[in-house]
C-alpha cells in the first residue's frame, strides 16, 4: 500500500478534530445534567406537580443563562463559555428533543394589492384572484399569471397605471407591462428578504438554543425550525403578525428620575414587610432581544440635507458602575431595595432611565407592572426596553445591558405619534461628512408633512423609533424636519444598517405571511425517539458486529473495527459542520451500518478469491483490492449521488437523513480502503494469521452455479403477478396518505388508558370531521388523528380554534376531564399542518426528486459501462423495485400492526432503495466488464451467468447484513420511522432479487437475440 504515512498523518488529524468537536457535545451535556440536578434540588417538594414542572424548567433556565457568559471549558489554548459550547455541540432535531417547525408563504397577492394605486380595484382583484387559483394549481408564477390575466381582463391596457404613483418613484410612467413585471418581482423579493430578516430578528425572544431559518426563494417560503419551543400559539402570533413601525414621545429620566426612586421605595417596603413582590410573569409580552448583533443606534437624527447632524446621546460614563448603582447621587438608599438591584441608573440626562442586564429584563418588567408601582407613574406611560444590546464607548465592544425607555401616546389617545406606514423606503448609506455608516430613511408624501409638523413641535425632545416594541434609538430633535428624509447613525457596520434598513421597508410594506406548514413535537415523544432510535442503533451494531464476526471470523473484527470508526467520524463530521441529528437521521446512521460492511464485503470475497489461487496472503490482499476498487466507487457514487438529490428535493429531517448518508458513504469508503487495509497490511507483514471464514463459512458460495439467465422467465411471471396484484390494490383500496400529500392537520395523542381507534374515529367523524383518519400510534394509548377541519380557513387563530374542538371531543375518552392547558401540554404529544398548496408542492418535489434520481443513474451507468443496455436494464428494474414496495404498502396497509403511508419519510426510503439495488447491480456490471478485459471467452448469456454467480456471495451478504440493521429499526424504532424501516426492508429484498432476475435479465434481452449466444467480446464490439 502506497502513501501509508500519508494515510496515517490524516486519520491522526481526523481522529482528533472529530474528540475536539464531539468534546462540546459531552461538555454541554454534562452542564445541561447539572443544571437539571440543581433546579430538581432547590424546587420546592411541596409543590403540586404542574406548578413543580415549571418551577424545575425557570430553575434550569436560570442556571444555563448563569453559565452562559462563564467559561466552563478550559482546552489550554482557547476558553469557552456555555453559549460557545452550546453553539459547537451536536444539535438534535425537532423529532428528537422536541420543538416547532414552521413554513410561512410570503403573501405576493398582498404585496401587488399593496402597491397598487387602488387596491380595490375590481379589474386588479379578478386578475389577482385567478392568478392565485392557477399558482395553486403549479401552473406558474403569481406575479407572471396577474400579468397575463389582466392583459386577457383589459387587453392593449397598461399595467403601470396600476402602479404608478408618487411613492414608487423608481417605476417610470412609460414603463412597458414586462418592465412593471420585473418591477413587481422585485419589490416581491426585497418584500421577501425584508420578512426573512426581521423573522430573524423576532425569533430571538424565545431563547431558542439553535433556532434556524432558511430560505426557499423559489417558491416564497421560509423554512423556521425553533427546538425546544413549546408555545406554540405565541409562535404564530409572533411570526404572522406584519411588522409594526411606530414613532413615540418620550419620556425624559428628569422627569421620571423621582417616581423611580419612590417605586423602589415602595417594593423594598413590601419586600421587608414580606409580600409576594413577584408576580406570575407573562413573559409573551416580554421583549428579549438579540444579543448577537453590535448595533448601537441610539445615534442622531437629522435632515438629509443639514450636514449638522443632531447631538448623541453621551454615553462615555455610563459603564463606571454597571452592577446596579444608586437611583440617585444623594439617595440613602444605594444598592438597596429590589428596583435597584436590576436597575442602573445613566449617569447623564436623557430619554434612557437605565440599564438592565439580560438575566434581569423579566424580573425588571414584572416589578414595573405591579399595580402599586404603576401607580406610581403616569397613567399613559409604556415602558420599552432597547432593541440591541448596549455597546461600551470606550471599547466599542458589546455588554449585557439593555437600555430602559417610557414613551408616551399622544394626547387623549393611546396611540405612537406617527404610525410606520408612512415610511416609503430606507437604504443603507454613508455619511458624506465621516463616511460613517448610517440609515437614510424617506417617507410618503403625507408622513412627511406630519414629520415636519411632529418634528417642530418636539424640538429639543426625543422621538423613540419602535419596531414591534423594541427602540431601535431615541435621537434628539434639534430642528424641524422637512422633506421627509432622516437619518439614524450609529456605531454600526454595513450589515447592520442593511439589517435595520430591511426592518424598516418591513415596517413601511408589511408582507403579509402565513403558516403553511407546521410541526409541533413534545418533549415527551422527543425523548421517547432519542430512547428508541439509541436502542435501535445499538442493536443494529451487534448484529453487525456478530455477523462480521461469525463469518469472516479474523477479518471481520478488522471490519467491525472500521465500522466503529466509520460511526466515530460521523458524529465528529456532524458536530464539526454545524448539522442536526433527526430521528430519519438515526435510521441513516443504522442504514450505514450495514452499508458500511458493503466494501469490506466486497474486498474480502476478492481476497478470497486470490487466495483459492494459491497466492500469498500479502499478494492477495493487494491483488484483492486493486480488483474491487472499480466496483466499491461505483456502487459508492451512485448511492451518494441519491443522497444529493435527498438534500436538494428534502426538507427538515429528511436533509438530516441524506447528509447522515452521504456522510457515511464517505467513510465507509475511507474506512474500508485506508483503515482495514493499514491493519491487514500489518498483520501480514509481521506474519499474524489472518483468517477470512470459519468453520461454518469456509466453503459458502464457492460452488455455485446456478443458471440464472435461463430461468429468468419465471422471474418475469412472479414479477408480473405482484405487479397485477398490485395494481388491484392500488386501485381498489389505494394508499394511506400523510398529512404531507394530501394536507390537513395530524395530532398525536396520548390516553389514560388503551384506546380504540375504531371508538374515537366513530365519535369524530359525527360532528367534527366526516373523512378523519384515527390509527393506533405505537402503544395502545396514543392515537394519531388525521383531520382536514378549518385548513382552508383564513382565520389567524384557526389552529388553535382546530386544537380546542379536537379537545373537547376526545373529553369524554379520559377518566376525569382535563382543563385545555393540561391536554395540550400533557396529553397532546405532536402536531402537524400541511396547507393543500403545499401538498401538491411536496408531492410535484417528490415526484421531480424520483424522476431525478432515476435519470441520473442511467446515465452514470452509460457512461460508466458504455451501453445503453446497461443503463435502461438497470433503470427499469429500479422501476420495479420502487413500484413492489409502493404496491405492498397498499397491499399491507391495513394487516401490519405499525401505520403504512405515503409522507416525506417513504419517499426518503424509496429513494434510499434505488440507491443501495444499484448497488448491487453495479457489481454484477462490473464483474462483466473486468471480464471484457481480461477477454473472457463466453456467450453474452454465460458471461452474464458466470458474473452473477461469482459474486452472489457479496450481494447475500450485503444484503442480509443490511437487512439485519434495518430489522433493528423495524423492532425497536418509534412509530414515526417504522414505517421507513418496512419500505426499506421490501426495497432491498426486492433490489436482491431484481439484480438478478431483472437488471441482468433485461440487459441481455435488451441486445438483439442473435447476440445472446454469441461471444460477448464479439457483442460488445458490435452496435
Amino acid at each position: 500500500m502506497q502513501g501509508k504515512g500519508l494515510v496515517k498523518f490524516f486519520l491522526v488529524v481526523l481522529t482528533i478534530v472529530c474528540l475536539y468537536q464531539l468534546s462540546f457535545t459531552w461538555v454541554a451535556n454534562s452542564v445541561e445534567k447539572k443544571a437539571q440536578s440543581h433546579a430538581e434540588t432547590k424546587v420546592d417538594p411541596t409543590l403540586p406537580q404542574e406548578a413543580k414542572e415549571e418551577a424545575i424548567a425557570e430553575l434550569r433556565s436560570d442556571y444555563l443563562t448563569e453559565q452562559s457568559n462563564k467559561n466552563i471549558y478550559n482546552i489550554g489554548i482557547a476558553k469557552y463559555n456555555y453559549t460557545e459550547v452550546k453553539e459547537r455541540a451536536l444539535n438534535l432535531g425537532l423529532d428528537l428533543q422536541g420543538g416547532m417547525s414552521v413554513v410561512l408563504e410570503v403573501s405576493k397577492y398582498d404585496l401587488i394589492k399593496q402597491a397598487a394605486n387602488n387596491p380595490k380595484n375590481p379589474d386588479l382583484i379578478a386578475a389577482l384572484d385567478k392568478a392565485r387559483i392557477e399558482e395553486a394549481k403549479g401552473n406558474g408564477d403569481l406575479i407572471d399569471l396577474f400579468a397575463q390575466y389582466y392583459e386577457e381582463r383589459k387587453p392593449g391596457s397598461q399595467l403601470v397605471t396600476l402602479f404608478k404613483s408618487q411613492d414608487n418613484s423608481e417605476l417610470e410612467a412609460t414603463a412597458t407591462n414586462s418592465e412593471v413585471v420585473n418591477f413587481l418581482k422585485e419589490a416581491a423579493k426585497s418584500g421577501f428578504d425584508a420578512t426573512f430578516t426581521k423573522l430573524q430578528q423576532r425569533i430571538d425572544k424565545f431563547g431558542v438554543a439553535a433556532p434556524y431559518l432558511s430560505k426557499q426563494e423559489n417558491t416564497g417560503r421560509i423554512l423556521i425550525e425553533l427546538p425546544g419551543v413549546d408555545n406554540p400559539k405565541n409562535v404564530r402570533q409572533l411570526l404572522q403578525s406584519t411588522a409594526n413601525l411606530q414613532f413615540w414621545e418620550t419620556w425624559q429620566y428628569g422627569e421620571l428620575a423621582d417616581k423611580i426612586q419612590e417605586a423602589n421605595s415602595i417594593l423594598k417596603g413590601l419586600e421587608e414587610a414580606g409580600s409576594e413582590i413577584i408576580s406570575p410573569i407573562d413573559t409573551s409580552s416580554l421583549t428579549i432581544v438579540d444579543d448577537t448583533t453590535t448595533t448601537d443606534t441610539s445615534g442622531s437624527l437629522a435632515n438629509e440635507d443639514d450636514n449638522s447632524l443632531l447631538s448623541d446621546i453621551d454615553t462615555n460614563s455610563l459603564l463606571n458602575d454597571t452592577s446596579g448603582g444608586s437611583l440617585t447621587e444623594d439617595s440613602a438608599d444605594v444598592n438597596t431595595g429590589p428596583l435597584a438591584k436590576v436597575l442602573t441608573m445613566p449617569q447623564s440626562a436623557g430619554s434612557i432611565l437605565g440599564y438592565v442586564n439580560k438575566a434581569d429584563t423579566a424580573q425588571l418588567m414584572d416589578y414595573l407592572r405591579k399595580e402599586e408601582v404603576r401607580s406610581v407613574f403616569p397613567s399613559n406611560i409604556i415602558f420599552m426596553l432597547g432593541a440591541e444590546v448596549f455597546i461600551d464607548p470606550t471599547n466599542k465592544e458589546k455588554t449585557d445591558l439593555y437600555e430602559l425607555y417610557a414613551v408616551k401616546p399622544k394626547l387623549e389617545s393611546d396611540e405612537p405619534l406617527l404610525e410606520g406606514d408612512i415610511i416609503r423606503n430606507a437604504a443603507q448609506t454613508y455619511d458624506q461628512t465621516n463616511g460613517r455608516v448610517q440609515v437614510t430613511m424617506s417617507m410618503k408624501s403625507d408622513g412627511a408633512k406630519q414629520w415636519a409638523r411632529i418634528t417642530e413641535e418636539n424640538i429639543g425632545k426625543s422621538i423613540a423609533i419602535v419596531l414591534d416594541n423594541r427602540v431601535y434609538s431615541a435621537p434628539t430633535v434639534n430642528d424641524k424636519i422637512s422633506g421627509g428624509s432622516s437619518v439614524i447613525s450609529g456605531n454600526f457596520d454595513v450589515n447592520e444598517a442593511q439589517t435595520l434598513a430591511n426592518i424598516l421597508e418591513t415596517g413601511k410594506l408589511p408582507v403579509p405571511s402565513r403558516i403553511v406548514q407546521e410541526d409541533i413535537v413534545g418533549p415527551s415523544l422527543g425523548a421517547e425517539s432519542i430512547r428508541d432510535g439509541i436502542i435501535s442503533m445499538i442493536v443494529g451494531l451487534i448484529l453487525v458486529v456478530i455477523f462480521m464476526a461469525v463469518y469472516y471470523s479474523t477479518a471481520g473484527l478488522i471490519a467491525d473495527l472500521a465500522l466503529f470508526a466509520n460511526i466515530f467520524f460521523i458524529f465528529g463530521v456532524l458536530s464539526s459542520i454545524g448539522a442536526t441529528l433527526t430521528l430519519p437521521g438515526i435510521a441513516g446512521l443504522v442504514l450505514t451500518m450495514g452499508m458500511a460492511v458493503d466494501a469490506n464485503v466486497i474486498i474480502y470475497e476478492r481476497i478470497r478469491e486470490e487466495l483459492a489461487k494459491g497466492k500469498s496472503t500479502l499478494k492477495a490482499i493487494s491483488d484483492g483490492y486493486k480488483g474491487s476498487y472499480s466496483a466499491i466507487i461505483d456502487s459508492h457514487v451512485t448511492t451518494f449521488i441519491i443522497g444529493l438529490i435527498l438534500n436538494e428535493f428534502g426538507s427538515g429531517a429528511i436533509k438530516g437523513f441524506a447528509i447522515v448518508l452521504m456522510i457515511g458513504i464517505i467513510f465507509s469508503l475511507f474506512t474500508a480502503i485506508f483503515i482495514s487495509r493499514l491493519i491487514l497490511d500489518w498483520m501480514a507483514r509481521t506474519d499474524k494469521p489472518i483468517r477470512y471464514y470459519t468453520r461454518f463459512t469456509e466453503g459458502a458460495f464457492k460452488k455455485v452455479n446456478f443458471k440464472f439467465l435461463q430461468k429468468r422467465r419465471y422471474g418475469y411471471i412472479f414479477s408480473g403477478i405482484i405487479t397485477v396484484i398490485g395494481l388491484i390494490a392500488i386501485l381498489t383500496s389505494g394508499f394511506n396518505y400523510g398529512v404531507e400529500f394530501q394536507g390537513g392537520r395530524s395530532y398525536t395523542v396520548k390516553f389514560e388508558n388503551s384506546i380504540k381507534a375504531e371508538e374515537v374515529r366513530d365519535a369524530l367523524s359525527k360532528d367534527f370531521d366526516p373523512a378523519i383518519q384515527v390509527k393506533t400510534f405505537g402503544s395502545s394509548d396514543k392515537l394519531k388523528i388525521t383531520t382536514t377541519y378549518l385548513i382552508g380557513d383564513a382565520d389567524p387563530n384557526a389552529d388553535s380554534l382546530a386544537a380546542v374542538a379536537l379537545y373537547e371531543k376526545l373529553q369524554p375518552f379520559y377518566p376525569q376531564k382535563l382543563d385545555y392547558k393540561t391536554w395540550d401540554t400533557d396529553y397532546k404529544l405532536s402536531q402537524m399542518k400541511v396547507e393543500p398548496t403545499i401538498a401538491e408542492d411536496i408531492k410535484t418535489s417528490a415526484l421531480k426528486a424520483i424522476i431525478i434520481a432515476l435519470l441520473c443513474t442511467f446515465i452514470y451507468i452509460f457512461i460508466r459501462f458504455r451501453r445503453w443496455q446497461f443503463g435502461l436494464g438497470a433503470v427499469i428494474a429500479l422501476m420495479h423495485d420502487a413500484f413492489m414496495t409502493l404496491a405492498m404498502f397498499s397491499i399491507l396497509k391495513n394487516v401490519m400492526p405499525f401505520t403504512l403511508q405515503l409522507d416525506e419519510t417513504f419517499v426518503a426510503a424509496i429513494l434510499t432503495i434505488i440507491g443501495y439495488s444499484i448497488m448491487d447491480t453495479v457489481v454484477v456490471y462490473d464483474r462483466i466488464r473486468e471480464f471484457l478485459r481480461e477477454s473472457h471467452s463466453g456467450t453474452l448469456v454465460e458471461t452474464f451467468n458466470s458474473a452473477i454467480n461469482q459474486t452472489l456471495s457479496r450481494t447475500v451478504i450485503t444484503s442480509g447484513v443490511t437487512i439485519l440493521s434495518i430489522l433493528a429499526i423495524l423492532f425497536f424504532g418509534t412509530e414515526n420511522i417504522q414505517g421507513f424501516a418496512f419500505a426499506m426492508v421490501i426495497g432491498i429484498g426486492f433490489g436482491t432479487y431484481s439484480s438478478v432476475f431483472i437488471a441482468s435479465a433485461l440487459t441481455v434481452d435488451l441486445f438483439k437475440k442473435e447476440h445472446h449466444e454469441k461471444q460477448i467480446t464479439v457483442t460488445m464490439k458490435g452496435k
